[in-house]
């Protein structure tokens, strides 16, 4: 929930400046040399600001590969590296290890295997994102099932056709938007992982992923190269319902989104926090990248007690048993480590 909360005051603060643009808080100061007697003298640029709204939300086509690939490795690399070394690196991390829900670190080969596959995951984000672009680049092409509320308006409440101006878009439009594009991650992450769940998908695809039982920042993208395709496919899926501007955005929460949840730190009162680390943990519950799914199919992970410890009825037995067997295949037992399991 921290990652969505960071993307939307992202957005907020990009929709806020999206006229005058993000004031950079420093000023910048050049030295310029003068022809005459060495002397020298000093220029401040008057005001810089970054154009945040024109790279989150950018509605004009740009089917360039070497662009949007080092966008999105530029995105990966400074958010995931940063988390990196301040949960898992001297000296931070000794400050924050009493929020770490396994004690344990994961092994360094481990790491820079999730490294590896992870830098593949942003190829394949974006080689989608390409699709997507020449997609609109065509010019003639409108999304077939698009929400009239997700067309762009003017302040003045004229409709401008979908892909052009996205700085004319009312707050509203982008906060529904922004609440549809979440909706749809949502049910699509939870179905897709289950899928992956059953026993050919998992053996052979999903449990690459799962060989981070104690997850880390670089654990988020770390899958097989068919589950990236999967992952990923909710950005051009959407390109059915959604303007350009709207599936650029949720390719890039796509990137970024998974960060919070296989960060392995957390609170054990807050279960935001914990939900997704008890997946790697126990295998076979909490499944969606929020609680909503879970809590609607039964699928929630609740702290065993008393005489359910062990489940009590077959629908329970035969979930723990399927975890057990998951587990098996990452050499591990399907059980919480930290305060949960006392």
């Amino acid at each position: 929930m921290l990652t969505l909360a960071v993307l939307v005051a992202m957005i907020a603060v990009a929709y806020v400046n999206r006229h005058s643009g993000v004031p950079i808080p420093w000023p910048l100061t050049t030295v310029v040399a003068t022809s005459g007697g060495g002397d020298t003298h000093t220029t401040t640029p008057s005001d810089p600001t970054l154009d945040l709204w024109g790279a989150l939300v950018n509605d004009t086509p740009t089917p360039d590969f070497v662009a949007i690939l080092t966008t999105n490795l530029t995105l990966w690399v400074c958010l995931y590296t940063i988390a990196y070394v301040l949960l898992y690196l001297p000296p931070v991390d000794s400050v924050v290890q009493r929020w770490k829900l396994n004690p344990a670190r994961p092994p360094t080969s481990l790491v820079v295997m999730e490294i590896l596959r992870s830098v593949r995951g942003v190829v394949v984000a974006s080689g989608y994102e390409l699709l997507i672009h020449q997609l609109f680049a065509s010019g003639t092409y409108e999304p077939p099932l698009c929400l009239a509320v997700l067309k762009l308006r003017s302040s003045d409440g004229v409709e401008t056709e979908i892909g052009t101006d996205a700085s004319l878009a009312p707050l509203a439009t982008v906060v529904i938007a922004g609440l549809v594009v979440y909706l749809w991650g949502d049910a699509h992450f939870y179905w897709t992982h289950r899928l992956l769940h059953t026993p050919w998908l998992y053996k052979n695809v999903h449990k690459y992923h799962h060989q981070s039982y104690n997850p880390d920042p670089f654990s988020g993208l770390s899958m097989h190269w068919f589950e990236h395709l999967v992952y990923f496919s909710a950005a051009p899926m959407a390109a059915l319902a959604a303007p350009l501007w709207l599936c650029r955005i949720m390719l890039k929460g796509l990137l970024v989104f998974p960060l919070q949840g296989h960060s392995g730190f957390g609170s054990w009162e807050s279960e935001s926090s914990y939900n997704h680390y008890i997946h790697h943990a126990t295998f076979n519950w909490n499944f969606g990248s929020s609680p909503v799914w879970d809590t609607l199919m039964g699928t929630n992970w609740v702290k065993p007690t008393g005489a359910r410890k062990k489940g009590t009825h077959s629908a329970t037995t035969s979930r723990e048993q399927a975890a057990s067997t998951q587990a098996a295949e990452v050499g591990v037992s399907s059980e919480v480590v930290g305060p949960e399991s006392e």
